[in-house]
């Protein structure tokens, strides 16, 4: 079809369009801005939308728009699965109707097929909806009695409540509720839902024995699952690597200690002289209170990476005081060396580095670093 008749059509069809599609649009707009204040009456607005015109293009969309907020801010996913089947049957080459499709047969998943879990359905959106990261002792005896009981859902409450448990720093207690939840389903296709969701804690928690144990239990038959599993791989190869690079860098950081504390020996004669010789030299005065307002600054950022800097830059402190108290009873009793302070200049620096890739690498911090250097700070 050539250019020209392309436009001509595209002009035919914007001519011929009601002009009530404007309105709709003004509609649809006016919808969208009271959803976060007056959801009910949006969603209703939203459905008139599409009843009023159901030849205008904003149809589909509003239908999606009016299902999901019925969904995730009225927290009636009962309402909402009836939504996204009405879109899939009246609009199947919309593309509203691909999420459409795809989230409607999550919710029939969790309703069930007859919606006899409705009921519990929307006590979950409605206890999701109002939840926070830590959950009321109300909430969490709810989200428990709804994991608890006998509806298809019941599976995906559960592995919500794992999830918190992890955000809420309570490792243990996730696993746990995870192993439990794989004996529950064993044998159900929601099993292999119960080994992504524990594979994920794995990788999440450095666990790489546990996590490569449960990569091989997962399937690769559909492109999700295969991509799931790619991931997954790819995540722990990067621990895998990860752990051998801080093995590294720890041994390399003993191996500088031993040397700057030989050096230390040596200069002083024997142990006892050398303890007695670690009095603060000039140049800890001048590099601790550097190091310390770089430690500060990093405290008001994010926590990991504060205590990270804190803990590098008292090492930091810790490697100047012993190479510099070193150096300084070489130099008072007469054991000058050429070899010595080139040893040092290489050494010291050395066991921070080291100190520096361990503490980074083990706390998963080496890429926020990396992208801060890249792009720069937030602030």
């Amino acid at each position: 079809m050539s250019a020209r008749v392309i436009a001509l059509a595209a002009a035919i069809v914007l001519f011929a369009a009601p002009a009530a599609w404007a309105d709709d649009a003004a509609r649809f707009d006016a919808a969208m801005a009271a959803l976060a204040t007056s959801p009910n009456e949006a969603v209703a607005a939203l459905e008139a939308i599409a009843h009023d015109a159901p030849t205008s293009p904003l149809a589909p969309e509003a239908l999606l728009l009016a299902a999901r907020a019925a969904e995730e801010q009225l927290g009636d996913p009962a309402r909402a699965l009836a939504t996204y089947d009405a879109i899939v049957a009246r609009y199947p080459d919309a593309r509203a109707a691909v999420a459409a499709g795809r989230r409607g047969a999550d919710l029939r998943a969790m309703i069930g097929p007859g919606v006899e879990g409705a009921t519990e359905a929307r006590a979950w959106a409605a206890l999701r909806t109002g939840a926070g990261l830590t959950l009321t002792t109300a909430q969490h005896a709810e989200a428990e009695r709804l994991a608890a009981a006998a509806w298809p859902g019941a599976i995906d409450a559960a592995l919500w409540l794992a999830d918190l448990d992890e955000r809420a720093g309570a490792v243990a207690a996730a696993r746990t509720r995870l192993a439990a939840l794989a004996i529950r389903v064993a044998g159900t296709p929601r099993a292999v839902d119960v080994v992504r969701a524990t594979a994920a804690l794995a990788v999440r928690t450095r666990d790489v024995t546990t996590a490569t144990r449960l990569l091989a239990e997962l399937p690769a038959d559909s492109a999700r699952d295969a991509a799931l599993r790619s991931e997954l791989a790819a995540e722990i190869d990067r621990l895998a690597t990860q752990a051998r690079v801080v093995l590294a860098a720890r041994i390399v950081a003993l191996l500088a200690l031993l040397v700057l504390l030989g050096s230390l020996v040596t200069a002083a004669g024997s142990l006892g002289a050398a303890v007695r010789s670690l009095r603060p030299p000039l140049d800890v005065w001048y590099v601790a209170p550097v190091l310390g307002v770089v430690a500060l600054a990093a405290a008001t950022g994010f926590t990991g990476i504060g205590r990270a800097v804190a803990f590098i830059a008292s090492a930091g402190v810790a490697v100047t005081w012993l190479s510099a108290a070193a150096l300084d009873v070489a130099a008072t009793r007469g054991r000058r060396s050429r070899w010595r302070p080139l040893v040092h200049a290489v050494v010291a620096p050395a066991l921070v580095l080291a100190i520096a890739t361990s503490v980074l690498l083990a706390g998963d911090l080496a890429d926020l670093v990396l992208a801060t250097l890249r792009e720069g700070p937030d602030r």
